[in-house]
């Protein structure tokens, strides 16, 4: 999960008119900083989501953190670079502090063993608070640790049984592919580069179609769909931060306000769009929406890009070798069109949470 949220866009949260009602009697209905909730999540993908394979063994330890003191715990599975502990009495500490821990028994067998206060970071902990999964701290003697832990488990190799990772079954990640690809308010789009080109290869939209489909619609050809309502003739501006070759950066997110001039009868006959960075103060942005409501309808346009390397592994082997018998031309046309891909992005349309945001609802 990813937080889309501009970071210049998060003091619109602070614009709401603070209620008279005291703190204290708000407090109890306010969520916890760090809660603890029971999640059953599954991958949507069949590959592993693991880095490396997990070992089941017990073995006694000692965790040591700022706040709960000095707990004694065994491992339930490990790696050479996570832990994940059984506590003998709750953790009250949070999600990424850093703890301590001790393999005593593997210290008494070998004192020597790099495995005395090894710096963990918490990235789970379980409801009751007795079960959390730790992940190996980086500093200067980490690498010796691992590499301490990773000869421990070649060495033991037919003593340890790996801990299968949960994988989804195919046919139930088939039906939810499909259920939620029907349901989508993000309009995906490709983007390819030719030469020193970059074009718009395809645009992605569900039927019935919603507002800002129709509106990406409207200044292209017949059955054709556009960027230019939002982006105007600027595509390479606003995504070259994730497709140039040097400094490139993992991910782009820009907020447009658009305009849109409308008949009597409700078409769409101009539209002006401005992006976020545009407006100098939030009264700005109140009376450009204020204005278009007047002349017809307001729309706001979240854009979010990201790089796409190596495009032609998304081509399946399979549907290329069938494609190829009926057509050889096409299905080397397609190859080319796969590894000209270069950026993925998607738009959504924010225009209800912009108007709560600014109180215009």
């Amino acid at each position: 999960m990813q937080d889309l949220t501009l970071e210049t866009a998060t003091p619109d949260f602070r614009l709401a008119i603070k209620p008279k009602t005291p703190t204290k009697t708000l407090n109890r209905f306010v969520h916890t900083r760090d809660p603890i909730v029971k999640v059953e999540a599954v991958s949507s993908a069949l590959l592993p989501q693991r880095k490396e394979p997990r070992y089941q063994h017990r073995t006694r330890t000692t965790l040591v953190h700022h706040q709960s003191g000095e707990l004694q715990g065994k491992t339930i599975d490990f790696s050479s670079h996570g832990l994940n502990l059984e506590l003998n009495k709750p953790f009250t500490g949070s999600k990424l502090e850093q703890v301590s821990v001790t393999f005593d028994d593997l210290k008494r067998v070998d004192p020597n063993a790099p495995l005395g206060n090894v710096p963990y970071k918490v990235v789970q902990i379980s409801e009751d608070r007795t079960n959390v999964k730790l992940a190996l701290l980086k500093n200067r003697n980490s690498q010796q640790r691992s590499h301490y832990l990773q000869r421990l488990i070649e060495h033991n190799q037919h003593r340890l049984m790996v801990d299968s990772e949960r994988l989804p079954p195919p046919p139930l990640l088939r039906a939810m592919h499909q259920m939620l690809l029907t349901r989508l308010a993000a309009t995906p789009y490709f983007i390819v580069r030719r030469g020193e080109t970059l074009q718009v290869s395809a645009i992605g939209t569900n039927y019935p179609s919603d507002e800002l489909s129709r509106l990406l619609h409207k200044s292209a050809a017949s059955g054709m769909m556009s960027l230019a309502p939002v982006l105007g003739e600027h595509l390479s501006r606003y995504i070259n931060g994730v497709t140039r070759q040097r400094n490139r950066l993992t991910q782009v997110k820009q907020e447009f306000y658009l305009a849109a001039t409308c008949t009597t009868e409700g078409n769409i006959v101009d539209i002006n769009a401005r992006p976020l960075e545009s407006f100098d103060t939030p009264e700005e942005r109140k009376l450009f929406i204020a204005q278009a409501r007047e002349r017809g309808k307001f729309f706001a346009v979240r854009n979010w890009v990201q790089p796409l390397e190596d495009g032609e592994k998304w081509l399946s082997p399979k549907k290329l070798e069938s494609l190829m018998h009926l057509s050889s031309q096409r299905a080397r046309q397609l190859e080319m069109e796969f590894a000209d891909l270069c950026a993925f992005g998607e738009m959504t349309d924010i225009t209800e949470e912009v108007l709560r945001r600014l109180e215009m609802g």
